[in-house]
């Protein structure tokens, strides 16, 4: 607590202060960035937008299967071109396909 135990004086503030003769101390000069420049500044939110640029209003999706709004051809639930089993049911639909084929062309020969 020996660190504490003298008092601080407040010192004066710049008003009070000598005034110096010198030239003032400036900042150091600017340098340009490593790599390469941003394509536009980062700007403040007070700062207004560009009055130019006009907002995007697209229209909402349209499916070109279903001919309704709101998703698109691969996302879109109705008429499905695959069976609800998906290729196991086309796989022995062929299976059966060719079975029947080969024993047709099998009776046909006998």
């Amino acid at each position: 607590m020996a660190t504490y135990s003298h008092i601080i004086l407040p010192t004066n503030g710049p008003q009070l202060w000598p005034i110096s003769t010198t030239e003032p101390i400036n900042p150091p000069a600017e340098r340009s960035t490593i790599g390469r420049p941003k394509k536009n500044r980062n700007k403040a939110n007070d700062e207004p937008k560009n009055p130019h640029l006009l907002p995007r209003d697209l229209p909402t999706v349209k499916c070109t299967k279903c001919k309704k709004m709101g998703h698109n051809r691969r996302t879109c639930g109705g008429n499905r071109a695959l069976p609800k089993g998906g290729n196991k049911v086309l796989i022995e639909l062929i299976f059966w396909l060719e079975f029947l084929f080969l024993s047709c062309i099998f009776v046909f020969i006998l």
